[in-house]
């Protein structure tokens, strides 16, 4: 497992954020080839706050913890649906 600590993304001056790329609202790609919706939305702001760039990494349901876990995304927002499981 590897995991980049949040002075190391600073260091480097990017965050890699796990998004969806064809979920609208949550995370998609528009006709001019731009990451947008509203997990892409946050995932600037939390670039911005941090004071780095956000760089999107393009997700899907089955591999968010795997990115994670494996280092190709620092953060993943791509919406997770409720489940007893995950509660």
């Amino acid at each position: 497992v590897v995991y980049r600590t949040l002075d190391q993304i600073k260091e480097s001056g990017t965050i890699n954020i796990g998004v969806f790329s064809d979920k609208n609202p949550f995370g998609y790609v528009d006709e001019n080839g731009k990451y947008q919706g509203y997990d892409v939305y946050f995932a600037r702001r939390v670039g911005e706050d941090l004071g780095v760039e956000s760089s999107f990494v393009c997700t899907e349901a089955t591999n968010r913890i795997e990115y994670l876990q494996t280092g190709k995304a620092d953060v993943i927002l791509a919406n997770f649906t409720v489940t007893p499981e995950r509660a």
